[in-house]
């Protein structure tokens, strides 16, 4: 069955976009003429959270990485559009002053169906299950 995704591009500046087409077998994915393999540490490899702002709108993404995964917080940190906390990554889809968080409503505690990709040149491909909120990201 194919699910929702949200896919995440870890360069200097972000990319984000959804893709409906990718199978739990895929191992590999192309990008911008740029193949990423799947890093083998399953499909549950942290907890995230949906960061809105007070209109309710998704703004980013909150990623607690499990041990196998934590090395992302090492990629991460030099990214203008991501925030790294003790066990925790804030990444942001939108510009720096409209980044204010509810937390109120920014604590989805999801897990499951999020991949990490990674590129021979060394840059991470993230992706995110959306299939139960699809509809939320198509309304930002």
């Amino acid at each position: 069955m194919k699910k929702d995704f949200l896919f995440i591009v870890l360069e200097s500046e972000i990319k984000v976009f959804i893709n409906s087409n990718l199978s739990e077998k895929e191992r590999t994915l192309s990008y911008d003429n740029i193949e990423f393999k799947e890093i083998p540490i399953g499909h549950f490899n942290g907890f995230y959270d949906w960061l809105r702002d007070f209109t309710g709108r998704i703004i980013g993404v909150r990623y607690f990485p499990f041990e196998d995964s934590n090395f992302l917080l090492n990629e991460l940190v030099e990214l203008n559009y991501s925030k790294i906390d003790k066990d925790s990554v804030d990444i942001y889809f939108v510009d720096e002053e409209h980044r204010l968080i509810n937390e109120d409503i920014s604590d989805d505690q999801k897990f499951g169906e999020n991949r990490i990709f990674k590129s021979a040149t060394g840059k991470y491909f993230l992706t995110f299950d959306i299939t139960e909120m699809k509809e939320e990201f198509f309304e930002n």
